[in-house]
């Protein structure tokens, strides 16, 4: 098992690659250098958990069209469930992974977690 990021603020770690096939991560609008949570309502927290979702499936030398499915969990589901399909269509294109939206008391002011599910390529 591969830990990616382990974290010095939560007690976690952003991503785990398991059984060399199998990638999984949890990304919330914390920036990944441990500062403050995101400010600027919905559409500010999901754009801070794409582009941190981006940098995590690089460094995991993994792409877009590598994800499989995804658990999205939003504080105030009724109200964000429109701007979150216009941000997961545009992060996703063509490439649309399953998902399960759910709404959620979400901790300490977040909008938004995704936790996501990418296929490793093998050689």
């Amino acid at each position: 098992m591969e830990f990616l990021r382990p974290s010095n603020v939560r007690p976690s770690s952003i991503g785990v690659r398991h059984s060399g096939e199998i990638f999984e991560a949890v990304v919330t609008p914390f920036p990944l250098d441990g500062g403050d949570l995101t400010a600027g309502g919905f559409d500010a927290q999901a754009n801070e958990v794409f582009d941190q979702f981006a940098q995590v499936l690089e460094e995991a030398g993994l792409r877009k069209t590598d994800v499989t499915t995804a658990r999205i969990y939003l504080h105030n589901v009724d109200d964000d469930a429109v701007s979150m399909n216009k941000h997961w269509k545009a992060f996703f294109g063509d490439h649309p992974p399953c998902r399960l939206c759910i709404g959620a008391r979400l901790q300490a002011g977040m909008l938004i977690e995704i936790a996501f599910v990418a296929e490793v390529s093998r050689p």
